[in-house]
This record gives structure tokens, C-alpha cells and sequence, in this order.
């Protein structure tokens, strides 16, 4: 008669982030622990990785929870482990930290799986010392010692250093193109697995390849905004995802920027971050004829996320808030509003900051202004995503004006003889204290990508020295740490959605009292504030209530969320309240 093994299985497949951590399934033959089977699930053939084979006693107890209805595996697609102990520790650390399921987290793991063949099982070698270093620029001697991996913000910067690289006759480099079809991705996933002595170079996501031995991780450019993910939960913050990866392999940690994120400013205390930038002013934004007629080529940066339903002044772009919360007021329906507080105001028709009677309910977009100087006679590039950037280098244009937004900063687009930012003012006034970091970086890297820079801006002059100067660090800093924020607390938001308020609002009421009381039970030191009442969104026709949780030191947050309910989205490492 066969043995037979009872197995937890995590699925390959990319499931709802609070999916359970496993399913359970038997086998009548012999499977390995890493081992990658197939099986069913929801009369679905699927792919899975087996993460425990359960001994004697605990296989009773389990067998009880699900009601003894579970399913056999077909097959064994990879007899071996697929992943290493140090990936598999990194798995279950992401899914501690960001509060999701094992399967969810596992996946950025095994989801290159059938791209793999002649697979040989990953070992790992004892490690040296973690360290933490910082410098300024990318030193040639840090590439001597091998292998090494250089990890960059975007695939377009990944490219862009190898590029660079290679120009300089540096050997052994491997571009790690995660999209590249099968034949390609095996050449360097063997290289990896066979630790060969190579320069690794590939963007933040490749922190999911098997890594086993690595004399140093460099993080190109660690301060850029999109080490962050924005748009996808679980919303990771990659640098602390690399950070980790780094002390489970006990090796160098290498950040490389010139303007260093605020985390790296305080660890290595840092005096002065960023030398002196200049640009001049323009105070109207019809003023932007008398620029444009002085240059052959023209970037003009129009932040997109800026252009809401908010009620603007015209003139010096203040941002009307709420006098209790100082927080900027949401219009709907021709009401203003507090979502913090949820208070409705009567807006007079001024500014309380210049009194000016020209309001806005949105500011400047880049449709409006390409609109505008198309009929002024110039020619307009607009630049909203990758295939735009492609199509304009092969047009290979002599005289143009380029308009966008993020994709502006693609290193591949050509120095411009001058850069035009529109809109600056928003950040400065805005109270959500991480726009002013976000978009003094983007002027810092829209600087180094322009020859003469013009600001559209009505701050007075002592703001915009302290702006020049990179001084207004030192007040966000402070503030930041006043406010309980990052780099001194990290926060973590709660999300949840419906059409009726007063349910959801209660909701949240009681999801915030089970955190309390689990805070408690596993006496971990967290403050939970909320529900505060997200931007109504206008074609969504629900409201969007959120929780925030601040905590200083590393906590299982998994664990913290146990019996809490109603929660759609988890922002874990948040950036944006």
C-alpha cells in the first residue's frame, strides 16, 4: 500500500492578497518539500509549490479544519527545490510586513517558474557581514568584486546603466530583461544559480530572482520615487525589500544617489544632500510664449495627480484647507468639504492668501496646454507612456516641445536646451507632507535632464532661495518627524469602500477596535488613528473610508490584522495620506 504525505500547497497563480496562506492536498508517491506539482484547484489545473509536508501529528489536526475534503496532486513537474531558504524567508518576512496571504507573497517568487529549464536546485554559501554604505556616484572599483547585483528604480534606468557600462569596456555585465522569452531568461538565471562571477544589472523587481552569493547589492539612485510601487498592491517599498535580502545573505549594501532618500540623509547624517540648483521664475503661465521663442528644444513638466477637484487660486495657487484640520477641501457637487473632519464650508470668492478673486477648480493639465501652444503654432510631442518615448527617438526631430508628466524623466530622452515645470506651487502648498518631498526630487532630476531651468511658481523669493539652496529639507524633515511620519514611523493604511457611509464608517469603527484589542493581546507598540474619509472619487460611486496605523519598530502586522474585517486594500509602508 502507498504512503501517503499530506502537503500544504501554495498555488502559482497571483491571488487576492488576503487568499488563504495554503491548501492542503495529498500525495500517494514521494514529493519533495520545494517541490513544484500539479493539482487542481476550483476544477482549475494549476501549478503549485510544496511549502510543508506535514509529519504524523500534525496532519490530524489539520485534516479537521478543512473537513477532510481535500484533493490529490497529479504530478511532479520539478522533483527539487525551487527556491532557496533565503528566498523562502524573504517570502514569509513580506507577508509579516504587509499583512498578505503566503500564497499572495510566494508568487513574486515562483511566477517565473515555467520560463525555467534544465533547472539545477539553488545552494547557498555562508555570506560575509551585512553593511550599509552610501555614496554620491557609482565608483568603478565598487564592480571588481563579483558577482554583484546593481538594481535600479525602473527597467528604463536598468538599461540606461548598462548602456553606460558598456561604453566604459566594463566586462561580465548581464542585462536581466525579466520579459525576455525562455532560451534568453535561462542563459541568466543559470549564470545566477551557477554563481558565476557577473555585474547583474536589472530594475527593483529583480530582487525576486533566486539569489544565492553576492559580494555587494548597489541601489542606483535609492532616493527615486519609484523604488516605491504606486500602483499595484501590496504597494511594496523595494529598498526595504532589498535591505532585507541583504542581511539574509549577509552581504554589502550599496545606495547610490546624489540626492539620497530622507531615511539615508539621517542614518549617515548627512549635512548637505544637494549642492545649489538654479532656474528662474515666471509667474503666469501665459508668460511661457517669451521662453519658448528663446529655445530650439523644450521639456515641460505638468504633474498629472495635482489637477484635482480642489478649489485653487489662480494667481498664487494656494490650496484652499480646512481651518480645523489644515487640510485641502474637496469639492463636490458645488460643496467644499473636509475629509478629515467631514465638515461643510461656504467658500467666499477670495483667496485668504493674496485675495485675489480668481479661483480654479483645477489647476494647469497638459491637454490644455498643448491646446493652447498648438494654436500658438509650436510643434507638441506629448510623452504618457513608454511607446511614446520609442516613437519620438525614431522620429529623430530637430526642433520640438515635449510635454508630460513621470515619463519625462526617461534618461533615453535627449538633454533639452531648456525645461519649463508647471504647477510647483501645488506641492508647496499642499498639506499632504510626502508631495514636497516627491516633487523637489523631480525638479532635482528634471534639472540634471534640461540645460536652463524655469519654474512657474508665485512663492516668495526667501521660499524659492530655500528651494535653490535644498534648506526646505531640513523643514520637512522636521516636520515629518513631528508628525509621527516617515523615515521616523512607518505607516500603514487601511482601506475600505461603500455606498453608505454611516455602515462603512461603523465598519471601520470596529475593525479599528479589534486592532486595539489584538495590539494588546500581542503588546506590540502601534497608534491607530481614523476612519477619515478618502477623495470621493467622481465616476466611482462609493465612499472610501481608511484607517492609519503608525509604528516605530518592525512588528508582525499579519498577525496584528487577525479578525479584522471589511478591509479591501492594505498600503503597508505608506507614502501618500
Amino acid at each position: 500500500m502507498p504512503k501517503i504525505s499530506i502537503l500544504k500547497i501554495i498555488p502559482i497563480e497571483e491571488l487576492p492578497f488576503n487568499s488563504p496562506d495554503y491548501f492542503i492536498y495529498f500525495s500517494t508517491f514521494e514529493v519533495n518539500k520545494g517541490a513544484i506539482i500539479k493539482c487542481t484547484l476550483k476544477n482549475k489545473e494549476i501549478y503549485g509549490y510544496v511549502y510543508e509536508k506535514l509529519d504524523f501529528k500534525k496532519t490530524k489536526k489539520i485534516l479537521k479544519e478543512v473537513d477532510y475534503q481535500i484533493k490529490n496532486i497529479e504530478e511532479v513537474y520539478l522533483k527539487d527545490n525551487f527556491i532557496s531558504n533565503i528566498q523562502e524567508d524573504l517570502a514569509i518576512w513580506i507577508s509579516r510586513n504587509y499583512g498578505i496571504s503566503l500564497a499572495h507573497a510566494f508568487y513574486f517568487f515562483l511566477n517565473y517558474f515555467k520560463k525555467i529549464k534544465d533547472f539545477s536546485p539553488p545552494s547557498l554559501e555562508k555570506g560575509g557581514k551585512f553593511k550599509k554604505i552610501y555614496l554620491k556616484d557609482l565608483d568603478k572599483n565598487l564592480l571588481n568584486e563579483k558577482p554583484l547585483l546593481i538594481l535600479t528604480p525602473t527597467e528604463a534606468y536598468a538599461k540606461y546603466v548598462y548602456e553606460k557600462l558598456k561604453e566604459e569596456i566594463i566586462e561580465d555585465l548581464i542585462l536581466l530583461d525579466l520579459d525576455a522569452k525562455k532560451e534568453k531568461f535561462n542563459e541568466f538565471i543559470n549564470l545566477i544559480l551557477k554563481k558565476e562571477e557577473k555585474i547583474y544589472i536589472g530594475s527593483k523587481n529583480s530582487i525576486f530572482l533566486p539569489w544565492q552569493k553576492l559580494k555587494s547589492i548597489i541601489v542606483y539612485k535609492e532616493g527615486d520615487i519609484f523604488y516605491k510601487e504606486y500602483f499595484k498592491i501590496p504597494y511594496f517599498n523595494y529598498i526595504n525589500i532589498i535591505e532585507k535580502l541583504s542581511k539574509l545573505l549577509k552581504t554589502k549594501l550599496i545606495l547610490i544617489d546624489q540626492f539620497p532618500s530622507l531615511k539615508t540623509v539621517i542614518d549617515f547624517n548627512i549635512e548637505k544632500p544637494i549642492e545649489k540648483i538654479n532656474f528662474e521664475r515666471f509667474f503666469s503661465i501665459f508668460e511661457i510664449n517669451q521662453i519658448l521663442e528663446k529655445y530650439r528644444t523644450v521639456k515641460i513638466f505638468v504633474p498629472t495627480k495635482l489637477t484635482a477637484r480642489r478649489l485653487i487660486c489662480a494667481i498664487c495657487f494656494y490650496e484652499f484647507q480646512c481651518p480645523k484640520c489644515n487640510y485641502p477641501l474637496n469639492i463636490y457637487e458645488n460643496t467644499a468639504f473636509c475629509r478629515i473632519c467631514f465638515k461643510n464650508y461656504k467658500i467666499e470668492n477670495k483667496c485668504p492668501n493674496c485675495e485675489s478673486n480668481d479661483l480654479l477648480v483645477k489647476g494647469i493639465g497638459a491637454n490644455w496646454l498643448r491646446k493652447y501652444l498648438e494654436k500658438n503654432g509650436y510643434f507638441v510631442y506629448m510623452i504618457n507612456k513608454e511607446e511614446d518615448i520609442k516613437n519620438f527617438l525614431k522620429a529623430n526631430y530637430r526642433n520640438y516641445i515635449l510635454i508630460g508628466s513621470l515619463y519625462l524623466l526617461n534618461p533615453f530622452l535627449p538633454k533639452t536646451d531648456a525645461g519649463i515645470f508647471i504647477n510647483f506651487d501645488f506641492s508647496i502648498h499642499s498639506s499632504n507632507p510626502f508631495l514636497k518631498e516627491k516633487y523637489l526630487r523631480i525638479l532635482f532630476d528634471f534639472s540634471n535632464l534640461v540645460k536652463d531651468l524655469y519654474l512657474h511658481t508665485n512663492l516668495p523669493e526667501d521660499k524659492l532661495e530655500k528651494i535653490k539652496n535644498f534648506e526646505i529639507l531640513k523643514e520637512i524633515i522636521e516636520e515629518r518627524k513631528i508628525q509621527k511620519l516617515p523615515p521616523f514611523y512607518k505607516i500603514i493604511k487601511l482601506i475600505s469602500r461603500l455606498r453608505n457611509l454611516e455602515l462603512l464608517n461603523k465598519r471601520l469603527l470596529s475593525a479599528k477596535e479589534t486592532l486595539n484589542k489584538n495590539k494588546l493581546l500581542q503588546n506590540v507598540d502601534i497608534e491607530i488613528y481614523g476612519p477619515f474619509l478618502e477623495r470621493i472619487p467622481m465616476k466611482i460611486k462609493r465612499y472610501q473610508l481608511f484607517l492609519l496605523i503608525k509604528h516605530k519598530s518592525e512588528i508582525n502586522f499579519k498577525k496584528l490584522l487577525e479578525g479584522v474585517n471589511y478591509i479591501e486594500e492594505i498600503r503597508a509602508d505608506e507614502e501618500e495620506i
